[in-house]
């Protein structure tokens, strides 16, 4: 089973291609997919793979982050605070 980049994240897509000034076969060409199917895919006719969503993030210098923030949710936004290493010497205070 694919996963599918989803409708309102395609927006985004098309969003940045108008603002770059891309036209779809220029995109196409920029992320090795076809034409017709940038346009499918930005339009909300069709929807790409990971492969393709990968492509997409590349050309147009975005993270994939940003076009799939559903395979993201619930990831920490900043690294853990580390644990403090535990002593290996003993309290002699506290043996029998």
């Amino acid at each position: 089973m694919f996963h599918r980049c989803n409708i309102l994240n395609m927006n985004i897509i098309d969003r940045i291609r108008e603002e770059q000034g891309l036209s779809y076969s220029a995109l196409a060409r920029m992320s090795g997919l076809k034409t017709p199917t940038v346009w499918r895919h930005c339009r909300g006719k069709s929807f790409p793979d990971l492969g393709s969503c990968a492509a997409y993030a590349r050309s147009l210098g975005i993270s994939f982050e940003q076009l799939r923030p559903d395979l993201f949710a619930g990831t920490p936004t900043s690294p853990s605070t580390p644990r403090k290493p535990r002593s290996h010497q003993h309290d002699a205070s506290k043996q029998s």
